[in-house]
C-alpha cells in the first residue's frame, strides 16, 4: 500500500512531521504537494491528484 500526503500551505508543517513517521513505520508514501508554506494547493490540480492515486480508491 502507498499513502498519497497532500497538504495546502497551511498544513505543510504537520505534513512534513508525517513523514519519518510513515518511514519508521517502514510505509510507502508519495508527497503530493504543497512544497513550502508559500504555495498555494491551487498548484495542484485535481487531475494531477487523481493521476497519482490508484484507481480501486
Amino acid at each position: 500500500m502507498k499513502i498519497a500526503l497532500a497538504s495546502d500551505h497551511a498544513g505543510f508543517a504537520e505534513k512534513e512531521r508525517l513523514k519519518p513517521l510513515l518511514t519508521d513505520l517502514g510505509l510507502q508514501f508519495e508527497d503530493l504537494g504543497t512544497g513550502s508554506r508559500l504555495q498555494s494547493i491551487i498548484r495542484i490540480t485535481h487531475a494531477k491528484l487523481r493521476k497519482k492515486l490508484p484507481e480501486d480508491g
